[in-house]
């Protein structure tokens, strides 16, 4: 689906005269035309491709390492503090922010394994 737009512009020559000019544009509109369902399933695909091949590092690799680096702060403070008595969950606790700092590194690992295959993949398509 496209629309067109006609503008007028004034346009000065290199003598310094103004003259009218009409303008045609046309554009292209990116937006759902049939298949709701389709459209939004090809827009996901677009951003996580995009997410994979184009910015691995950002995407999976940064968050991974502040969710490794979160983790431990909390862990960390949440052991120093004196508790005078047993605190029930404790464990739980402990267990939940240890799973999020493995989480953590699991995904900046995987960040890391995705920009160098991305880099492979460039590479070959180059040298081919």
């Amino acid at each position: 689906m496209s629309n067109i737009i006609n503008l007028k512009e004034f346009i000065c020559d290199q003598k310094g005269d103004l003259t009218l000019q009409y303008v045609t544009q046309v554009y292209d509109v990116y937006r759902s035309t049939g298949n709701h369902s389709r459209y939004c399933r090809d827009v996901l695909s677009n951003v996580l491709n995009d997410m994979e091949f184009k910015k691995p590092l950002y995407c999976f690799t940064l968050p991974g390492l502040l969710l490794v680096a979160g983790g431990l702060y909390v862990t960390l403070n949440f052991l120093q503090t004196p508790y005078p008595g047993e605190i029930p969950g404790l464990g739980l606790t402990i267990l939940l922010l240890l799973l999020l700092i493995f989480f953590g590194i699991c995904m900046a690992f995987a960040g890391f394994l995705l920009h160098s295959m991305a880099g492979f993949i460039r590479y070959k398509k180059s040298n081919v």
